[in-house]
């Protein structure tokens, strides 16, 4: 099987060193990702756009954390018929993973934006001030949400696999986008 690589012949700590620095240097870029994103809003939209980004973060984070949860359990099948060379088991389980959390994705935004406005209203009694900012901002976080739910899968597998790098370069890219986008939207 040529997919991936072996982690269990060499050197142990030349390997965790190789797989956790760029999953560590993807975490940073993820918080800088978040970081800019604040800075740029509370700069330039106001205060009220940055609370209203602030008042999302954890109903959007509860929609995240499903995306982790079930893209980890996924990983963790597509690591063992990595480890046993059961490469038609590796690709059944990462097809139906794949299937699964990005149905979950388009499931979840719909469920996000039905349920937003009774969601900010009625149970987190956001401001009237911020209120349709808040839920303008959190539904286009809803529409996003099946491509955090694809990088999930995804990256899950390939770190299921022994390739943590493949990731970190789609999160240099996104997070060069995001900063040039945030700078032209303002």
């Amino acid at each position: 099987m040529t997919i991936g690589r072996s982690m269990t012949e060499g050197t142990p700590w030349k390997h965790i060193l190789k797989f956790t620095l760029p999953v560590l240097a993807g975490l940073v870029l993820q918080q800088l990702y978040n970081t800019v994103d604040t800075i740029i809003v509370g700069n330039y939209a106001g205060e009220n756009s940055l609370a209203a980004v602030g008042t999302t973060a954890t109903l959007v984070f509860f929609f995240l954390s499903m995306a982790t949860g079930f893209s980890a359990g996924n990983g963790v099948i597509v690591a063992q018929a990595y480890g046993a060379k059961d490469e038609k088991m590796l690709r059944a389980n990462a097809s139906t993973g794949i299937l699964f959390v990005l149905a979950l994705g388009i499931l979840s935004s719909v469920i996000g934006i039905c349920v937003s406005r009774v969601a900010y209203t009625d149970f987190v009694a956001v401001p009237k001030e911020i209120l349709e900012t808040t839920l303008e901002y959190f539904n286009i976080c809803m529409l996003g949400l099946v491509f955090q739910y694809g990088y999930n899968i995804f990256s899950s597998i390939l770190r299921a696999v022994g390739d943590s790098a493949a990731t970190l370069y789609f999160l240099l890219i996104a997070s060069v986008l995001n900063i040039f986008l945030d700078y032209l939207s303002f």
